[in-house]
């Protein structure tokens, strides 16, 4: 629950290039669909925030930026990623007062568990903030006021915080404590056991005197980085970087005993998986015992993930246009989409545009050196590979067709013998 505040929010900044889709929701067992709320990420969440915060004489007024916001069900779990920046202004001058990077899942699907986890989210975060300013231990940076806008994640000074890092024995609250090279000092722990073979490379943490209410994301000590796998447990294993670079990895072993829970599992209550992302669980419960998977550390959302298994490359759409062989355009045929990129396909050529799902229809413009010039605007929103069938007759006439069906797996299984632009 969020506890008594002394700020209130004025404005939302988002961003991430998704400002509007939010994600994918899970309509059946093998069926997706993008998911939106009724306004944009920043409209919505100024109205949620306007009817969460009371503006009092005392409180003071504080922007919040979005650097990530993304929701998605896979496999019956719902998850919510979420990372941000709390920001002060004065003339020219930009405070970041504080940062977030956290992971909620729920076992189950729907907009409950959906918005529980959005809800808990913020509510951690807010609470942490307000607690830090209160007792006045925030950690504060400065930028120039036009960088506002800037996406955190992506900046030059994010990627330089990794190298060279020494750091304090601490616990890290969150990713962005790992990202800022902070720890919180003031709780007394220690490594109660260890075994880097059969049982994951787990090593579990045990507080001496108080503990924290949350789950911290990992601690150092003083040598090794740690990660969470197991919230329940508190369960970590040790990160390792690269040659002193930004990029981190780590060794998960499948632990023998994996169905009893001993470093993963889910309860009724939620999940207990840690900084692991959802297809990468549903690889472990479904792998082998003892089989080593190779992860890299997400610098966006603080998660381990891998090539191989990422949630965000879900929602992007493949929508694979092809020009027919017997076309009568000389040239090919050009395609602009959305009033920006265009690319010419040459008959008996395809091309695939990949597109995170839009509220609106996309458009696009098609257009031939011996033809007409046509209109078209397409539905992208079906988070499902699409085929279009693009054809120009004798008098220049072009046409363009959604395939579905048995002509859709016809033309899918044709085109390993036609061109692909890039």
């Amino acid at each position: 629950m969020l506890g008594e505040t002394n700020f209130y929010i004025e404005k939302v900044i988002v961003t991430q290039d998704e400002k509007d889709c939010i994600g994918f929701v899970q309509e059946a067992v093998n069926h997706t669909k993008a998911a939106y709320f009724k306004h944009n990420i920043s409209e919505e969440l100024i109205l949620f925030f306007g009817k969460t915060f009371i503006k009092k004489e005392n409180s003071s007024s504080v922007t919040l930026r979005i650097n990530n916001f993304f929701i998605y069900e896979l496999n019956g779990m719902s998850s919510f990623e979420l990372n941000f920046d709390i920001l002060t202004f004065q003339d020219s001058i930009c405070s970041i007062e504080f940062s977030s990077g956290t992971i909620e899942r729920r076992q189950g699907i729907g907009e409950k568990k959906i918005f529980s986890n959005i809800l808990n989210a913020f509510e951690k975060s807010f609470n942490e903030y307000n607690n830090r300013k209160q007792n006045n231990t925030l950690i504060v940076s400065r930028i120039q006021k036009d960088s506002a806008q800037t996406n955190s994640l992506f900046s030059t000074s994010f990627t330089n915080t990794f190298s060279k890092r020494l750091s304090k024995k601490g616990i890290y609250t969150s990713f962005n404590d790992f990202r800022n090279n902070t720890t919180d000092t003031s709780y007394s722990f220690k490594i109660v056991e260890k075994d880097y073979s059969s049982a994951g490379r787990a090593a579990k943490m045990k507080f001496i005197t108080n503990e924290p209410s949350y789950d911290p994301w990992g601690f150092t000590d003083g040598t090794s980085h740690y990660i969470n796998v197991n919230s329940q447990d508190r369960y970590y294993i040790p990160l390792q970087q690269y040659n002193n670079s930004n990029e981190f990895f780590t060794y998960y072993i499948i632990p023998k005993d994996y169905s009893g829970g001993y470093i993963i599992g889910a309860t009724a209550g939620g999940a207990i998986i840690g900084a692991i992302g959802s297809l990468i669980y549903t690889a472990i419960v479904s792998a082998q015992p003892d089989k080593e998977l190779e992860l890299t550390l997400d610098l966006s959302t603080g998660k381990l993930k891998s090539e191989e298994f990422d949630e965000k490359s879900l929602l992007q759409n493949s929508i694979i246009f092809c020009h027919s062989k017997n076309s009568n355009s000389t040239n090919g045929v050009k395609l602009q989409f959305d009033n920006k990129k265009s690319i010419t396909i040459p008959a008996n050529s395809y091309y695939i545009l990949k597109k995170t799902p839009t509220r609106e229809p996309y458009k696009i413009e098609i257009s031939s050196a011996d033809g007409e010039n046509t209109n078209v605007e397409i539905d992208i929103n079906k988070m499902e590979k699409q085929v279009y069938l693009i054809d120009q007759n004798k008098r220049g006439t072009i046409k363009i067709d959604e395939l579905y069906d048995y002509m859709k797996s016809d033309y899918l299984n044709k085109i390993e013998f036609m061109k692909q632009v890039k």
